[in-house]
């Protein structure tokens, strides 16, 4: 753990503890509103295939470059995260991400959509590994986990707001206005990020000296041999599988239910924006059954990836019908989407704060999860326009399985 440091000398014990809750609070929001400028595209895809007669696949495309800049750039920005002081570095990222949106709602082109949102995914990358770095350097060590739980706890309002919020600026005001806002939010957000940390300075966050080829070659062969040595790569697979469910979730969500069930866009928008509260009971049955796995990530992880098939069986062969039995399933399957996505990218790279590669293996476990994404995006598309989305599903059911075979082969990192 590091110490905290001012311009004006050290303060008083009281202070550091003020601060300490300054800068997680400063974290925990940045990360809200990143999440408003990239679930907006989710909430859009309805109107773009309705307004410009788009196809599935297409509309998957624009979802894939963004997933796959968001994947390599977790993977490079999970090791700069690690040498640049995350002040300038996580607010260029929310600036750039700001601009991001609003091209992206100037433009009718889907290709220069598709450019514009892949470049929003590598700007979007740039925020979770320093992030993470963060908390794990200015929490004590017996508050850890409690730090960590309320950070996660972002992604949950995020979605919230995104599906409630920007959801009803979709309905109401089209679905540019559903960039604009987050666009406009995320460069205010930047400057004020910027502003508020201007006192706060970390040497432990910075090397002395960096050199440019240190970063770019070095520092990246050192990571791919972190990465081999720990048996990352494995869990790594998990990852990518883990992504391609989840994600294809979140971005299909609403066209799933509007088509498997012919239900309005507002009313699927209304359903969705209810899984967040799931997420905030999935989070902390992740730590219920983490505990009583004594901590074991491994474990855990098996468990909820067998939830997560029998959910998504009961989803498939439920949604016709849309029943209780419907909502029920869909809410478990957030619930266990988001336990498993906490144990991969938050609890796992946990284990190396010793080593001083949190962000590292934060960033390249996230970088997985969105491979699967990009992966599956236009494949989803590709399957729900020609062969509808009961076998979607079932691709995911097979996904699932595979995830429980590899992690129960995998290595368990607690010692």
């Amino acid at each position: 753990m590091f110490h905290i440091h001012y311009r004006t000398g050290e303060s008083s014990a009281g202070k550091k503890f003020e601060y300490f809750w300054f800068i997680t609070i400063c974290c925990w929001s940045v990360y809200i509103f990143v999440y408003l400028g990239r679930v907006n595209l989710s909430i859009s895809l309805p109107y773009l295939s309705k307004t410009y007669g788009y196809s599935k696949i297409s509309t998957g495309l624009i979802a894939s470059g963004f997933f796959f800049t968001y994947a390599v750039g977790q993977f490079i920005n999970g090791i700069l995260g690690d040498r640049f002081n995350p002040r300038f570095f996580i607010g260029i990222g929310l600036f750039l991400s700001g601009v991001s949106n609003i091209l992206f709602a100037c433009t009718n082109n889907i290709w220069l959509m598709f450019c514009f949102w892949t470049l929003n995914g590598y700007f979007q990358s740039m925020f979770w590994g320093p992030l993470v770095r963060i908390i794990s350097h200015i929490t004590p060590p017996a508050q850890l986990r409690k730090t960590t739980q309320f950070l996660c706890s972002s992604m949950i309002i995020g979605y919230f707001l995104s599906y409630a919020l920007i959801g009803r600026v979709a309905v109401s005001f089209g679905w540019m206005a559903a960039f604009y806002i987050p666009g406009f939010l995320l460069i205010i957000i930047s400057i004020l990020w910027i502003w508020f940390l201007r006192n706060y300075t970390d040497k432990d966050m910075v090397h002395k000296t960096i050199h440019t080829h240190s970063v770019s070659f070095h520092s990246i062969s050192g990571a791919v041999s972190f990465f081999i040595e720990t048996r990352l790569w494995l869990i790594a697979l998990i990852c990518i599988l883990h992504g391609s469910i989840k994600e294809g979730l979140i971005l299909w969500g609403p066209s799933l239910l509007m088509e498997a069930r012919t239900i309005s866009l507002e009313r699927a928008l209304s359903f969705m924006a209810l899984t967040p509260v799931m997420n905030v009971i999935g989070l902390a049955a992740g730590g219920i059954i983490h505990k009583f796995f004594k901590y074991q990530e491994k474990y855990t992880i098996i468990f909820f990836l067998f939830v997560i098939i029998i959910t998504i069986i009961i989803l498939n062969i439920s949604i016709i019908y849309f029943s209780v039995l419907t909502i029920v399933a869909t809410a478990l399957l957030f619930a266990s989407l988001f336990a498993v996505n906490n144990m991969l990218v938050t609890y796992m790279p946990l284990n190396f704060h010793t080593e001083h590669r949190v962000s590292t293996a934060a960033g390249f476990l996230d970088c997985a999860i969105y491979i699967g994404a990009a992966c599956s995006s236009p494949l989803s598309g590709f399957i729900a326009d020609h062969f509808g989305w009961f076998n979607v599903m079932n691709g995911w059911i097979m996904a699932g399985v595979i995830a429980v075979i590899l992690a129960i082969f995998s290595h368990n990192y607690k010692k």
